[in-house]
């Protein structure tokens, strides 16, 4: 879709330094997400599809066992096969601690299994009563072990009795737990209510001690906003919200940083994980990756694993895997992530030299410009184009306003109609007698009437001027739907660049014919699918129709020359004869 009326900008100075480091970040960035998305490639596992999808899973280094949780048990896999199965309603959590037994995290209890032992199934819950054994989450650090449960957090010692993190923090209920051990010290961090504390562990007697408990303050986060979960990623800490994510300070322990990852509309995030030499945070509307440090922008992982709601996600070592609601998906590393880091210091190296260099013909910086004129015009025709189908656009807004603004000004009109009828019959009776006769008279008498009111009455709220109670409503209302208006052009936005990234990568393909080629032209269409989706086909509309009509003018074009060259033209076509005759 093309433009005819580009944006007009100003091309910087060739030599400028703030438009090199741009271009330098810019194709750092391409490689860095082209590296990423070669990284790994995913497959669908046959096993794992409960009745409502999976919700947990958890596996040991090198994927030997890999577990997965749904709503009605576990599934224990072995070397891509299933081994057993471990009924127990309501999974949360799943875990693999360092002698490799399995936790099952329930809303009913905390289990403890061998994988290889078919038979035992070990009561581990930290107390007695519901509330303890109604387990959310669960972490492992070496022998440590730490649950989250709705009667608090407790932690255990290589599989010893549990001890309940109390001490200042208050008994609420626990929705996340992460544990953290380094040079010979352990701390664990744990969500009690709408706040996150931490405490510092110690052993004493096989049985674990907290020191130091105490209420960690984030500065900055989202008001009224409780985390819904935390993690550890490379020793610090990550407290994770549904729009925004509080990465530790390493200068500064128990600071943190907020980060604002743009998520897919309407996503909220659930959990956080570093893996596979990437951060990654899994969403109700897929699974993305990026950097917890650099807080840049985050993109989907590949399809499927970037378009399903993901519950949970876990690590081997060597794959991702991921729980979401249609099933288990596994992400393999489909090149050394040395190789990928080779490439993109190949690229980093190329793009510091052609910056340095800055004497390139046409510069970069007027590329760069018209580039941004292009995307900018069409980026406005496709917002234009989702607002108008989806009943967002903004003139439909002013309109009700508008009208809002005149409502006090119109009567309220009260029309009333009344009938009134009479109807009125007598009947006398009288008797004469008259020269020996007698006569037998009757009268008999009948009236009517009609009556009719009609009326109209006109009643004006003044005070409806100063301030109309629909206008407030139409405000709250108009937040809303600002808000679904902000969630769609965002989508849109997405989809958009992942379409250019796709036909980019699509053209430095150097067999067109290869499987590469035809799986970045599918992944093309499926997003030109998602922009017609959004706006009524009228991205194919404007994609396709102006190459039609141009085609056909070319076609018109070359039949009007033909018969213009056509010798025997004068004698097929009368009117020709007649417009060439004297």
């Amino acid at each position: 879709m093309r433009s005819s009326h580009p944006l007009r900008t100003t091309p910087l100075p060739p030599r400028c330094a703030s438009a090199a480091g741009l271009l330098v970040f810019a194709l750092l960035a391409a490689g860095g997400a082209r590296a990423a998305e070669a990284s790994l490639a995913w497959q669908r596992e046959p096993w794992g599809q409960g009745e409502r999808g999976a919700v947990a899973v958890a596996a040991t280094p090198g994927g030997a066992w890999v577990a997965v949780g749904d709503a009605s048990g576990a599934t224990l896999v072995r070397d891509g096969r299933v081994a057993r199965r471990i009924a127990r309603a309501g999974v949360r959590d799943l875990a693999f601690d360092a002698r490799g037994a399995l936790w099952i995290a329930t809303d009913e209890g905390l289990w403890r299994t061998r994988p290889d032992d078919p038979g035992a199934v070990e009561d581990r819950s930290p107390a007695p009563g519901a509330d303890a054994r109604r387990v959310a989450r669960l972490a492992v650090d070496g022998e440590w072990i730490a649950a989250a449960t709705d009667a608090g957090a407790f932690v255990a010692l290589a599989g010893g009795p549990w001890s309940e993190l109390d001490g200042a923090a208050p008994r609420a209920a626990s929705s996340g737990v992460a544990l953290r051990c380094r040079a010979g010290a352990c701390d664990v961090a744990w969500i009690a209510g709408d706040a996150l504390w931490r405490a510092d562990l110690e052993a004493r007697a096989g049985r674990p001690l907290a020191q130091r408990v105490r209420e960690l303050a984030v500065a900055g986060a989202p008001a009224g906003a409780a985390p819904v979960d935390v993690a550890v990623a490379a020793g610090r800490l990550v407290v994770v919200y549904e729009r925004a994510l509080a990465i530790e300070r390493a200068d500064a322990p128990d600071a943190f940083a907020l980060r604002r990852p743009a998520l897919p509309p309407g996503a909220g995030a659930r959990r956080a994980l570093r893996a596979l030499g990437r951060d990654w945070i899994a969403t109700d509307r897929g699974l993305l990756h990026g950097s917890f440090e650099a807080g840049g922008a985050w993109r989907r992982a590949d399809v499927p694993a970037g378009w399903l709601g993901t519950a949970a996600v876990a690590s081997d070592g060597e794959a991702l895997w991921v729980a979401t609601a249609s099933g288990v998906l596994r992400g393999r590393v489909s090149a050394p992530l040395a190789a990928l880091a080779d490439e993109g210091a190949g690229e980093a190296a190329s793009a510091r030299a052609v910056a340095a260099r800055g004497d390139g013909a046409p510069p970069h910086e007027a590329r760069a410009a018209q580039v941004d004129a292009s995307i900018a015009a069409e980026l406005r025709a496709l917002h234009r184009m989702a607002l108008a189908h989806q009943g967002l656009d903004l003139d439909r807004q002013r309109t009700w306003r508008a009208r809002i603004a005149r409502r006090a000004w119109w009567p309220e009109v009260d029309v009333r109609a009344d009938y009134g009828g009479d109807r009125g019959r007598a009947v006398d009776f009288d008797q004469t007698f008259t020269s020996g006769a007698t006569q037998h008279l009757v009268d008999r008498a009948r009236d009517r009437g009609d009556d009719w009111d009609v009326g109209i009455a006109l009643h004006w709220d003044l005070a409806n001027a100063v301030l109309d109670g629909d206008a407030v409503d139409f405000a709250r209302e108009e937040r809303l739907w600002i808000s679904l208006r902000d969630d769609v052009l965002d989508e849109i936005d997405q989809l958009y660049f992942e379409r250019r990234r796709a036909l980019l990568e699509l053209a430095a393909v150097p067999d067109a014919r290869s499987i590469d080629a035809e799986r970045l032209r599918l992944r093309a269409a499926e997003l030109a699918a998602g922009l017609d989706a959004w706006t009524g086909g009228g991205f194919s509309r404007a994609l396709f129709e102006p190459v039609a009509r141009t085609s056909d003018r070319a076609a018109r074009s070359d039949a009007a020359g033909a018969r213009d060259d056509d010798p025997d033209r004068g004698a097929r076509d009368p009117r020709a004869g007649a417009a060439e005759a004297p």
